[in-house]
């Protein structure tokens, strides 16, 4: 039952006790006006026989006084009248008690009911929302993860540095494209990694790197990306190369030693930062191909 319903029932048996409460009233009153008469027919006899006692006049017990019988009977009559009536309102009362208790707590049922459904709601809205903030939080990041800067955290550096110090004292000069400010920045961080391994770093150096032009549309070739580490001749120089490149693909950066080395005489390693590759690079790269490997894994 709706709680408009049941409200509107709880208020029609108000109204029905309201009512009975007044008979309850209207049926002691008559009880208490008949037991009045009683008294007063019984008052009155006492004294009228008290009278006759005194003159010497035996009233006879068989011939009462019409109006005080009258007047017995009117107020016997009233007595059980109201009694009578009180009863019957009682139970009707009693009744109607019952009808409200149970009409509240059909009403209190409802409204907690109401209630719990309210909750609920809530909470599957409330997780509701939370799944698609979830959802849109995991998006952006993995839009992020596209095209975040190359960056090797210090912790990194230090390990690569750790990895890399058999080979100190390697003479090693970083390059970039002037222009890329990403290359720029990830040219710097390998740097310092190659401080860590005691190797003789020369400052990162920003190459200007310009395409023909103008010709027509697709006449140039794609931009170079990743690392490129080249070197020249010697066992030594090509053995850093190649674990470079290997530091640098394990921790998820597109890495390639060149084929070709470079005819100087100096032993010496060339770390070439081209354009950034597409997609993700570095931890979200390997946690991307991580979940490749075993699809019961959640992608970032």
């Amino acid at each position: 039952m709706e709680p408009s319903v049941l409200e509107s029932k709880l208020k029609s048996l108000d109204a029905t006790w309201s009512s009975l409460d007044s008979w309850v009233k209207f049926w002691m009153v008559l009880v208490v006006l008949g037991v009045a008469l009683e008294i007063v027919a019984v008052v009155v006899e006492y004294f009228r026989e008290e009278h006759d006692f005194n003159r010497g006049t035996i009233h006879s017990p068989e011939k009462p006084s019409g109006w005080l019988l009258l007047l017995g009977l009117l107020g016997a009559g009233l007595v059980a009248l109201g009694v009578g009536g009180e009863f019957i309102t009682h139970i009707k009362a009693g009744k109607v008690e019952s009808d409200m208790r149970s009409a509240t707590q059909a009403l209190i049922q409802r409204n907690a009911d109401d209630a719990r459904e309210r909750v609920s709601k809530n909470e599957k809205d409330t997780q509701t929302l939370k799944t698609q903030a979830e959802h849109e939080g995991l998006e952006r990041m993995k839009i992020e993860e596209r095209v975040a800067w190359r960056r090797l955290t210090k912790e990194q550096q230090y390990e690569i540095g750790t990895k890399l110090r058999p080979f100190s004292g390697e003479l090693v000069l970083p390059q970039y494209n002037s222009v890329d400010l990403e290359a720029g920045t990830f040219a710097s961080d390998i740097a310092w990694a190659l401080h860590q391994a005691t190797w003789n770093v020369y400052e990162p150096v920003g190459m200007l790197m310009m395409r023909e032009g103008p010709v027509p549309l697709g006449t140039n070739p794609p931009l170079d990306t990743g690392v490129l580490v080249k070197s020249t001749k010697d066992e030594a120089s090509r053995d850093a190369a190649a674990a470079l490149s290997r530091e640098l693909d394990a921790r998820g950066f597109d890495s390639t030693v060149s084929p070709e080395t470079d005819p100087r005489s100096v032993h010496e390693v060339f770390v070439i930062i081209w354009h950034r590759p597409e997609g993700p690079q570095g931890e979200a790269k390997l946690g991307l191909k991580k979940a490749q490997q075993n699809p019961k894994l959640k992608t970032k």
